[in-house]
């Protein structure tokens, strides 16, 4: 895929890739949330997609 960032630059990556970016990054946060909720003293959902998509069933 080709594309600019927001400063201009022009790059080109491979959709795998930006996918495999996509996850890690979205993980980051999501641990991070979590985090913070329970230094707060609360106990966040589970962020796990699998468990959620079982609970579904």
């Amino acid at each position: 895929m080709c594309y600019r960032t927001s400063h201009g630059a022009g790059y080109e990556t491979a959709l795998g890739d930006i996918l495999l970016h996509l996850s890690h990054h979205s993980a980051t946060y999501r641990g991070q949330v979590v985090a913070v909720l329970r230094s707060l003293g609360c106990e966040p959902a589970s962020t796990d997609l699998m468990a959620f998509l079982r609970s579904r069933a």
